[in-house]
């Protein structure tokens, strides 16, 4: 699009100085006929035997309103001037800017705004010129005219040569009072063409606004990276803070273990006691029924307490089972964070771009890019993307990955020109893969543009349709040569 656009500017900068020029001509002969009247009704002032023509006083008008046109084509070359200054400093802003695609075509698009203002400026103030240098010239032809006619009514008024004179000084007002109508004609055509620059220009100003408020791509990938990463930690934390916590109940599990083994203990003596009084009760009859009623009792108790060793042994060896899967569960955390603390140490250091500075036409080439990773992980992946302007055709996908090896990465893509552009762009995006309990996660960390030059080399192409014509011009003058020596000799027969 930007050759196309290339193209047609000097065209239609051509088409508009021809016009312009066409319009100073139009003007600068209305000039010529707004000052003729204005002599002849000196001469007929001056004649006494002729009375007033009605028509000085629209050329009297005719002057005002050609005066007027003057004073508002100045003031559109002030406003032209004004636009240009306003073009000259949006170009200065948009070449102090970051530079890329969008910068790039609103700066070219700013400079071919204001080379039309320019040519518009230029054929207007040319015209003015002309304008100035036709009516001083109609000046001295106007005052050469008034001393003739001064001379002519000195002599006799009814002399024939004095009123053929006249007459044809009529004509002249005529013819040159319809130049006049031209002129305005051609002025109301120039003003509506300002008017649509107005408006071309108004449409600018609103893109460079809305694009110098349109926040970038860039930014807000950065931005959700960043929150991506503090959820991340914030996870960790959590989890760390859990580990924590399940130590502590550990803590108080083994502290209940210790408590129930003393218990434990105290029910072994309780029973060696026990055996103490089965002793006593076979040497004393007497209390038979009364300890038999204790021992039963004792039993029951011992049974319970029995049952509860066994709750209390289940219950530590469920609580050392889960203790084993918190520290599995903190280990495969603490390696995930480990791993993920070195992907993010991970930076990139050094990219060569490999492409040739010009290629030509429908030719397919390999852009290679290669880049050294500082703190490299093996295994990690990188996902790089190249975004070509439209005179470029991708053949190999625009989304590349490559792992790490050896500290190095490289990437390859063939692409085509389709159109001639001295400066084609090529824009990289470089992403790191992050991998977190098997979730991929892209972090952009390497961003770049390069250019390089399409040439069209087809010679046929650009030059054989002339070549052609040509051919064909010579072949019709041949042609048009031989019949016409053909009819001569029939002509002189």
């Amino acid at each position: 699009m930007k050759a196309r656009t290339a193209l047609w500017v000097p065209v239609a900068v051509g088409l508009l100085l021809s016009a312009c020029s066409n319009q100073s001509t139009s003007t600068s002969d209305q000039s010529s006929s707004e000052e003729s009247p204005i002599d002849m009704e000196l001469s007929t002032q001056t004649a006494a035997s002729i009375q007033a023509n009605p028509a000085t006083t629209q050329s009297d008008s005719d002057i005002l309103r050609l005066n007027q046109a003057l004073a508002e084509n100045e003031a559109e070359l002030q406003r032209l001037a004004s636009l240009l200054d306003d073009k000259d400093s949006q170009i200065a802003q948009l070449q102090s800017s970051t530079s890329n695609a969008e910068v790039l075509l609103d700066l070219e698009s700013e400079k071919t705004q204001r080379d039309i203002l320019e040519a518009r400026y230029q054929a207007l103030q040319l015209e003015n010129n002309q304008l100035k240098d036709k009516i001083q010239q109609l000046s001295t032809e106007n005052t050469a005219l008034n001393e003739q006619l001064a001379q002519l009514a000195s002599e006799s008024s009814q002399s024939e040569q004095w009123q053929q004179n006249y007459l044809l000084a009529l004509d002249e007002k005529q013819s040159l009072q319809q130049q006049v109508s031209q002129l305005h004609q051609q002025n109301r055509i120039l003003a509506r063409e300002l008017a649509e620059a107005r408006e071309e220009h108004q449409l600018l100003r609103e893109q460079y606004n809305q694009l110098s408020n349109a926040p970038s791509e860039s930014n807000v990938l950065e931005q959700a990276q960043a929150k991506q990463i503090t959820s991340l930690q914030n996870s960790i934390a959590d989890y760390q803070a859990r580990i924590r916590r399940q130590e502590m109940a550990l803590k108080d599990y083994r502290s209940q273990v210790i408590a129930l083994e003393g218990a434990i203990d105290g029910h072994a003596d309780m029973e060696a006691r026990w055996l103490a009084m089965d002793q006593k009760l076979a040497t004393a009859q007497a209390n038979n029924a009364r300890l038999a009623q204790q021992l039963a009792s004792a039993q029951a108790s011992l049974n319970e307490k029995n049952q509860q060793v066994s709750d209390l042994n289940e219950a530590l060896v469920k609580l050392k089972n889960d203790l084993g899967v918190l520290e599995n569960d903190t280990i495969s955390l603490q390696a995930e964070s480990h791993s993920m603390d070195l992907q993010l140490a991970s930076s990139m250091q050094t990219v060569n771009w490999q492409l040739p500075n010009e290629m030509a036409l429908n030719d397919t080439f390999e852009i290679l890019v290669t880049a050294t990773v500082a703190q490299p992980v093996l295994g990690q992946s990188y996902e790089a993307e190249l975004i070509t302007d439209s005179e470029i055709q991708m053949i190999s996908n625009s989304k590349v990955k490559a792992n790490v090896e050896g500290g190095q990465l490289q990437w390859r893509w063939r692409v085509a020109g389709l159109n001639e552009n001295p400066e084609a762009e090529l824009n990289l995006l470089i992403r790191q893969q992050l991998s977190f309990k098997n979730q991929a996660i892209q972090r952009l960390v390497y961003q770049d543009s390069q250019s390089l030059a399409l040439i069209n080399t087809n010679l046929f192409e650009k030059y054989g349709y002339w070549a052609i014509a040509i051919l064909l011009g010579l072949l019709g003058g041949f042609l048009i040569g031989r019949i016409g020596k053909g009819k001569a000799p029939a002509q002189v027969s």
